[in-house]
């Protein structure tokens, strides 16, 4: 088996040989995996600042940083408000695939 390119705008460290997509003239795909906390809708604003500072503060070093690099993620840590947008960039994204694609759920 061989990799022909990795999904994402950037090359992976773990494999530094293999272009991204975007290198491969494919920019366009980008399915870069993210994760992030998601709390009550009416969560205090306060308590959100508070969650998202340590939580990007535990992603940026420490043990979690060690252990998310070991597993070939790329630790960013953001607040909350840039993971509102992320999130609405990528529903945005997706939503226009499954549009393209026809994509219906199983029944």
């Amino acid at each position: 088996v061989r990799a022909l390119a990795v999904t994402g705008n950037a090359r992976a460290a773990q494999l530094p040989d293999v272009p991204s997509m975007a290198e491969s003239g494919l920019a366009a795909v980008d399915a870069t995996p993210f994760f992030g906390l998601i709390g009550p809708a009416k969560l205090a604003r306060a308590t959100v600042a508070q969650l998202a500072t340590a939580a990007s503060a535990a992603t940026r070093s420490g043990p979690l940083n060690k252990r998310l690099l070991e597993l070939g993620f790329v630790p960013v840590g953001s607040s909350a408000d840039a993971f509102k947008v992320q999130l609405d960039q990528e529903i945005a994204k997706w939503s226009a695939v499954i549009k393209a694609g026809n994509i219906k759920p199983n029944a």
